[in-house]
This record gives structure tokens, sequence and C-alpha cells, in this order.
């Protein structure tokens, strides 16, 4: 006669009571086997992060930086800006770039040459660096305070090369608080032999890396826009050699819409920047060392 599942039940129960040793070491095998295949998991998603975030030099993932200038023919079998020739970044290049397929955020950058003066005392030269501050997931990297608010005229934040300067021997938090002047000389319309200067005093509310293209003051994209209004940099391009914007960082919506996105910016003319040959040859590695492990623990198993 067929065995009930009540029979089969028992003669399960029964089996375990008499080989209750065996049973245990069973189960505990299983046990180790499933911790295994998780631990190797989450050490190969770990590695993932760690790779993105080092090779994305603090941007985010998926993130590719535009110069304003041509691209050289072999510039999509690059890592790097290959370029040839100036193509100044614009209202007009922000706006087409936001429309292309892929693209989540664009970021503009925009910088000007000014004079520093900690309040306590001597001064130096330092770029400043405008940025639309309201946009979500920016690169910068927040040592102590926080940044400026977006529509700010009276707030900065700064690299750690200030608070050496300021604050021999102290930490970032020590900056917090200084009255900081900024200096902008004119650079277009100024007398020959006298040299025209705007000055504007902020306050620090926070000192950041010094990843986010190198700045040395990060403020609200309108303080640079005034700054080059004073200076005689003129949004349109009409004075400035380089660019009205030095840099747009790009946030494509994947690390698999990045090499079409630069195939876009390159047919717009412009030459880009991304670790997408590096970083996916390292996560190819990464994937067949987590194969492998995995491949010899079903071995060692079986």
């Amino acid at each position: 006669p067929p065995v009930s599942w009540l029979d089969a039940l028992g003669l399960a129960m029964t089996s375990i009571r008499r080989r209750r040793a065996r049973t245990a070491l069973t189960a505990l095998g299983v046990a180790l086997g499933s911790a295994l295949l998780v631990a190797l998991g989450s050490v190969g998603s770990a590695a993932e992060s760690r790779a993105v975030e080092h090779l994305g030099q603090g941007l985010p993932v998926g993130a590719i930086k535009v110069a304003p200038a041509r691209p050289a023919f072999l510039q999509l079998n690059s890592d790097e800006f290959e370029t040839r020739g100036a193509h100044a970044i614009d209202a007009a290049t922000i706006s087409r770039v936001q429309a292309l397929p892929g693209v989540s955020g664009v970021l503009p950058v925009q910088a000007a040459p000014v004079l520093a003066v900690p309040p306590t005392g001597g001064s130096y030269p330092a770029v400043m660096l405008g940025t639309d501050l309201a946009a979500g997931d920016l690169p910068v990297t927040v040592l102590a305070g926080r940044l400026p608010a977006p529509s700010s005229a009276t707030e900065v934040a700064v690299a750690p090369s200030y608070v050496t300067r300021a604050h021999p021997g102290g930490s970032p938090v020590d900056a917090l608080g200084d009255r900081l002047a900024v200096a902008e000389a004119k650079v277009v319309g100024a007398p020959p032999g006298a040299p025209m200067v705007r000055w504007f005093q902020a306050v620090v509310v926070g000192v950041i890396s010094e990843q986010f293209a190198q700045a040395d003051l990060l403020v609200p994209l309108g303080q640079t826009q005034a700054a080059h209004a004073w200076q005689g940099v003129q949004q349109d391009g009409s004075y400035d050699p380089d660019s009205p914007y030095q840099q747009l960082i790009v946030v494509t919506t994947g690390l698999d819409q990045v090499h079409r996105v630069r195939q876009e910016l390159y047919d717009l003319g412009y030459a880009s920047a991304a670790p997408e040959h590096v970083l996916g040859a390292v996560l190819r590695y990464l994937h067949a060392v987590s194969y492998t492990h995995l491949r010899a623990h079903e071995t060692g198993r079986n």
C-alpha cells in the first residue's frame, strides 16, 4: 500500500533520532555552505563598490566629465580627454546634453581666478569654482560643516589647503566660521597699469576635499557668474578664450549607458573622460574571481 505523508514523516523523525550526529553535521554543512555563498557575494559586491568609487575619483557612478574642447579621432577608445581644439561649453550646450538619452543630470562647473585673504593674514591665489549646489548627488566630500546655501552670496566652502594656511596644525573644524575676503581682479576693461579689484566677504561654512575639480573655494554658481560679469568674462564666451563653463559633469542612468552617452557627446563635438574601459576590465576580473570561488566551493561540496 502507498505510504501516507504521516508515515513518511514518522520514518524521517525516526531516522533523525537514530542518526543525530550525522543529521547535525549535515545541517551544519548546509548552513556553512549558505553562509559562504552569502559571504562571497558580499565580498564581490564590496570589491565592485570600492572599484567604482576609486576609479570614479569621487564622482557618482556612471559620471562623465566633459571638457570645453573638440574630441580627437580616437577619443572613444580612451578613458581620458583626447582633444583637438577649443569648443566652448555654454547654456545651449547644457540644454542639449540634458536632452540626451541616458542622461539623468548635468552639473556645470564655472571657474574664476581670485585672491583669497584669510582672517589670520596673508593672501594666496585661488580658483573659485561655482556650480549648482541645489543639484542632487553632488560629487563633493564634506570634511566639516556643510556646503554653501544654493542662493547665498555670503557663504563659501574651502579646501584643506586653506586650513593649512589659516590654521597650521589645526583640523577642518577650526576653519568653520572664518570670515574670508575674496578679491576679483578685472580682466577686461581695466586701465593699463591700474588693475581694478572687487572684494566680497564670505563666511566659511564648510571644508571639502580637493577631489571636486581641484577647487580652492566652492561657491554657488551665481557667485562665479557675478565674478565673470565683473571680470569681463561673458556668458556667451565672446571674451573667454577657454569657455564660460570649464567643465560639465554628466551623470548617466547607469554604467551601461556611459559609452552611449560619450558617443552622443562625441557627435556634439565635445571631448569627454570616464573610466569606462579600465572599470569594465576591473569588474570583469572581479566577476571571474567570484565565479572561480563559487565553482571551487561547489566542487568541494560535491
